[in-house]
Protein backbone atom coordinates (compact mmCIF):
# COMPACT_ATOMS: atom_id res chain seq x y z
CA UNK A 1 0.00 0.00 0.00
CA UNK A 2 0.72 3.30 -1.01
CA UNK A 3 1.60 6.27 1.80
CA UNK A 4 -1.72 7.81 0.12
CA UNK A 5 -3.73 5.07 -0.13
CA UNK A 6 -2.79 4.79 3.92
CA UNK A 7 -3.75 8.21 4.10
CA UNK A 8 -7.06 7.89 2.58
CA UNK A 9 -8.22 4.28 4.06
CA UNK A 10 -7.37 6.18 7.58
CA UNK A 11 -9.34 9.42 6.17
CA UNK A 12 -12.12 7.10 5.69
CA UNK A 13 -12.82 5.44 8.83
CA UNK A 14 -12.66 8.80 10.08
CA UNK A 15 -15.70 9.98 7.75
CA UNK A 16 -13.40 12.38 6.20
CA UNK A 17 -12.89 13.20 2.68
CA UNK A 18 -10.03 11.99 0.76
CA UNK A 19 -7.15 13.60 -1.05
CA UNK A 20 -5.31 13.64 -4.20
CA UNK A 21 -1.88 13.85 -2.85
CA UNK A 22 0.15 14.05 0.26
CA UNK A 23 1.99 16.76 -0.88
CA UNK A 24 -1.22 19.26 -1.68
CA UNK A 25 -1.26 22.28 0.19
CA UNK A 26 -4.86 23.02 0.30
CA UNK A 27 -5.05 19.88 2.10
CA UNK A 28 -7.41 21.20 5.48
CA UNK A 29 -5.66 20.82 8.77
CA UNK A 30 -7.33 17.31 9.31
CA UNK A 31 -5.87 16.24 6.46
CA UNK A 32 -2.28 17.21 7.03
CA UNK A 33 -2.04 15.90 10.46
CA UNK A 34 -3.23 12.61 9.37
CA UNK A 35 -0.63 12.33 6.85
CA UNK A 36 1.88 13.04 9.66
CA UNK A 37 0.19 10.60 11.94
CA UNK A 38 0.54 7.86 9.23
CA UNK A 39 4.38 8.99 9.15
CA UNK A 40 4.31 8.34 13.52
CA UNK A 41 2.56 5.21 13.03
CA UNK A 42 4.59 3.63 10.26
CA UNK A 43 7.70 4.52 12.69
CA UNK A 44 6.47 3.00 15.77
CA UNK A 45 5.37 0.23 13.78
CA UNK A 46 8.83 -0.01 12.21
CA UNK A 47 11.06 0.01 15.56
CA UNK A 48 8.49 -2.70 17.19
CA UNK A 49 10.25 -5.92 15.51
CA UNK A 50 13.30 -6.88 13.58
CA UNK A 51 10.59 -7.33 10.39
CA UNK A 52 12.07 -9.90 7.81
CA UNK A 53 11.09 -7.25 5.03
CA UNK A 54 13.72 -5.24 6.21
CA UNK A 55 16.88 -7.66 6.09
CA UNK A 56 19.48 -6.51 4.01
CA UNK A 57 22.92 -7.22 2.21
CA UNK A 58 25.40 -4.63 2.06
CA UNK A 59 27.93 -5.31 -0.64
CA UNK A 60 31.30 -3.28 0.75
CA UNK A 61 34.06 -1.80 -1.67
CA UNK A 62 37.20 -1.67 0.44
CA UNK A 63 40.03 0.78 -0.45
CA UNK A 64 43.66 1.21 0.76
CA UNK A 65 44.07 2.71 4.07
CA UNK A 66 40.40 3.35 4.49
CA UNK A 67 39.05 1.40 8.30
CA UNK A 68 35.31 3.02 8.64
CA UNK A 69 32.76 2.81 5.84
CA UNK A 70 29.39 4.36 6.59
CA UNK A 71 25.86 2.53 5.58
CA UNK A 72 23.83 4.65 3.32
CA UNK A 73 20.92 6.57 5.00
CA UNK A 74 20.94 4.14 8.20
CA UNK A 75 21.17 7.17 10.79
CA UNK A 76 21.78 4.69 13.77
CA UNK A 77 18.77 2.57 12.25
CA UNK A 78 20.85 -0.40 11.19
CA UNK A 79 21.24 -3.52 12.66
CA UNK A 80 24.10 -6.02 11.52
CA UNK A 81 24.13 -9.84 12.31
CA UNK A 82 26.56 -11.41 9.87
CA UNK A 83 29.58 -9.63 8.21
CA UNK A 84 31.77 -12.48 5.62
CA UNK A 85 33.97 -12.16 2.54
CA UNK A 86 32.31 -12.36 -1.13
CA UNK A 87 34.53 -14.86 -2.33
CA UNK A 88 35.22 -17.32 -0.01
CA UNK A 89 32.18 -16.70 2.64
CA UNK A 90 34.40 -17.11 5.44
CA UNK A 91 32.90 -14.55 8.29
CA UNK A 92 34.89 -11.54 10.18
CA UNK A 93 35.06 -11.58 14.33
CA UNK A 94 32.68 -8.82 15.45
CA UNK A 95 34.16 -7.02 18.15
CA UNK A 96 33.54 -4.01 20.57
CA UNK A 97 34.93 -0.54 19.99
CA UNK A 98 36.64 -0.34 23.15
CA UNK A 99 38.65 -3.32 22.00
CA UNK A 100 39.57 -1.98 19.16
CA UNK A 101 40.75 1.38 19.97
CA UNK A 102 43.66 0.08 22.09
CA UNK A 103 44.80 -2.21 18.59
CA UNK A 104 47.79 -0.30 16.87
CA UNK A 105 47.21 0.84 13.32
CA UNK A 106 48.17 -2.68 11.17
CA UNK A 107 47.73 -2.75 7.29
CA UNK A 108 46.48 -5.99 5.89
CA UNK A 109 43.42 -8.27 5.71
CA UNK A 110 40.37 -7.27 7.44
CA UNK A 111 39.71 -9.95 9.96
CA UNK A 112 37.28 -7.59 13.00
CA UNK A 113 34.43 -5.61 12.50
CA UNK A 114 33.22 -2.70 14.93
CA UNK A 115 29.82 -1.11 14.11
CA UNK A 116 29.80 0.87 17.52
CA UNK A 117 30.42 4.38 16.07
CA UNK A 118 28.96 6.67 13.65
CA UNK A 119 30.39 8.58 10.14
CA UNK A 120 28.48 11.98 9.28
CA UNK A 121 25.41 10.79 11.16
CA UNK A 122 25.02 7.68 9.57
CA UNK A 123 26.05 4.15 10.94
CA UNK A 124 29.42 2.72 10.06
CA UNK A 125 31.51 -0.58 10.12
CA UNK A 126 34.93 -0.32 11.12
CA UNK A 127 37.31 -3.04 9.76
CA UNK A 128 40.87 -4.08 11.49
CA UNK A 129 43.35 -4.43 10.40
CA UNK A 130 43.19 -1.51 7.56
CA UNK A 131 42.95 -2.39 4.25
CA UNK A 132 45.80 -3.14 2.99
CA UNK A 133 47.81 -2.29 -0.39
CA UNK A 134 45.85 -4.96 -1.93
CA UNK A 135 43.23 -2.47 -2.14
CA UNK A 136 45.12 0.24 -3.83
CA UNK A 137 43.12 1.97 -6.68
CA UNK A 138 39.63 0.73 -5.01
CA UNK A 139 36.83 3.47 -3.73
CA UNK A 140 35.29 2.88 -1.14
CA UNK A 141 31.84 2.30 -1.37
CA UNK A 142 28.85 0.41 0.22
CA UNK A 143 25.78 -0.80 -2.19
CA UNK A 144 22.38 -1.64 -0.17
CA UNK A 145 20.49 -4.01 -1.49
CA UNK A 146 17.07 -5.88 -0.42
CA UNK A 147 17.60 -9.56 0.31
CA UNK A 148 15.71 -11.03 -2.60
CA UNK A 149 16.64 -8.92 -4.75
CA UNK A 150 20.36 -9.45 -4.42
CA UNK A 151 22.32 -12.87 -6.56
CA UNK A 152 25.96 -12.92 -5.06
CA UNK A 153 27.88 -12.74 -8.30
CA UNK A 154 25.73 -9.63 -9.79
CA UNK A 155 22.81 -7.20 -9.39
CA UNK A 156 21.70 -4.97 -12.25
CA UNK A 157 24.55 -4.75 -13.46
CA UNK A 158 26.96 -4.21 -10.68
CA UNK A 159 29.21 -7.21 -10.06
CA UNK A 160 30.24 -8.04 -6.70
CA UNK A 161 34.26 -8.70 -6.55
CA UNK A 162 36.01 -11.59 -4.44
CA UNK A 163 37.38 -9.25 -2.31
CA UNK A 164 34.50 -6.98 -1.38
CA UNK A 165 32.92 -7.84 2.18
CA UNK A 166 29.18 -9.01 2.20
CA UNK A 167 27.25 -7.48 5.15
CA UNK A 168 23.58 -8.88 6.25
CA UNK A 169 21.35 -7.24 8.42
CA UNK A 170 18.13 -5.25 9.15
CA UNK A 171 17.37 -0.97 8.31
CA UNK A 172 14.68 0.80 9.28
CA UNK A 173 12.46 2.17 6.42
CA UNK A 174 12.56 6.08 5.76
CA UNK A 175 9.96 8.30 6.48
CA UNK A 176 7.46 8.46 4.05
CA UNK A 177 7.21 11.92 1.77
CA UNK A 178 5.33 11.15 -1.54
CA UNK A 179 2.13 9.84 -2.77
CA UNK A 180 3.58 6.97 -4.47
CA UNK A 181 6.09 5.68 -1.00
CA UNK A 182 5.73 2.01 -0.08
CA UNK A 183 4.39 1.06 3.22
CA UNK A 184 6.30 -2.44 3.48
CA UNK A 185 5.11 -3.22 6.45
CA UNK A 186 2.23 -4.70 8.06
CA UNK A 187 -0.96 -3.06 6.82
CA UNK A 188 -3.20 -3.15 9.47
CA UNK A 189 -1.06 -2.15 12.58
CA UNK A 190 0.01 1.12 10.85
CA UNK A 191 -3.61 2.04 10.19
CA UNK A 192 -5.26 1.77 13.52
CA UNK A 193 -2.14 3.08 15.33
CA UNK A 194 -2.53 6.33 12.66
CA UNK A 195 -6.49 5.76 13.90
CA UNK A 196 -5.59 5.63 17.43
CA UNK A 197 -3.36 9.17 16.99
CA UNK A 198 -6.42 10.72 15.01
CA UNK A 199 -8.95 9.56 17.50
CA UNK A 200 -6.84 10.78 20.81
CA UNK A 201 -6.18 14.05 18.65
CA UNK A 202 -10.09 15.11 18.12
CA UNK A 203 -11.90 12.90 20.68
CA UNK A 204 -14.34 9.71 19.30
CA UNK A 205 -14.08 8.15 15.89
CA UNK A 206 -17.05 5.77 14.36
CA UNK A 207 -17.83 5.19 17.87
CA UNK A 208 -14.94 4.24 19.49
CA UNK A 209 -12.64 6.41 21.35
CA UNK A 210 -8.90 6.09 21.50
CA UNK A 211 -8.50 3.16 24.31
CA UNK A 212 -10.26 0.79 22.32
CA UNK A 213 -8.35 1.94 18.64
CA UNK A 214 -5.08 1.92 20.79
CA UNK A 215 -6.26 -1.97 22.18
CA UNK A 216 -7.09 -3.25 18.40
CA UNK A 217 -3.69 -1.47 16.83
CA UNK A 218 -1.64 -3.57 19.90
CA UNK A 219 -3.71 -6.61 18.36
CA UNK A 220 -2.90 -6.07 15.12
CA UNK A 221 0.81 -5.62 15.93
CA UNK A 222 1.11 -8.76 17.82
CA UNK A 223 -0.31 -10.78 15.41
CA UNK A 224 1.55 -9.57 12.65
CA UNK A 225 4.92 -9.53 14.73
CA UNK A 226 3.83 -13.11 15.57
CA UNK A 227 3.87 -14.13 11.27
CA UNK A 228 6.61 -12.85 10.84
CA UNK A 229 8.37 -14.18 13.51
CA UNK A 230 6.50 -17.65 12.15
CA UNK A 231 8.95 -16.95 9.13
CA UNK A 232 12.47 -17.06 10.71
CA UNK A 233 11.24 -18.88 14.12
CA UNK A 234 15.17 -20.44 14.58
CA UNK A 235 16.24 -17.16 14.66
CA UNK A 236 14.62 -16.71 17.82
CA UNK A 237 15.75 -20.28 19.49
CA UNK A 238 18.30 -19.75 22.66
CA UNK A 239 20.62 -22.32 22.93
CA UNK A 240 22.65 -22.43 26.52
CA UNK A 241 26.51 -21.99 24.95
Amino acid sequence: MTYLEMVNEVLVRMREDGITSVNDPDNDPQQKIVCKFVNDARSFVDKSHTWNCQRKIWAVDLAFDVAGYPIPDSTESAAIYTVRWAGTNKCLREVNERWLSRQKKQVGTPHYYATSFTQNNEMAVRFWPVPGSEYAGGSPDVSEYAVGDYTESEYNGYSVGEQSILMEGYKSSAPLKDDDDLIRLPIDPVMYYALAYASRERGEIGGQGSTELFQLANQYLSDAIAWDVNNSDMEYVWRQV
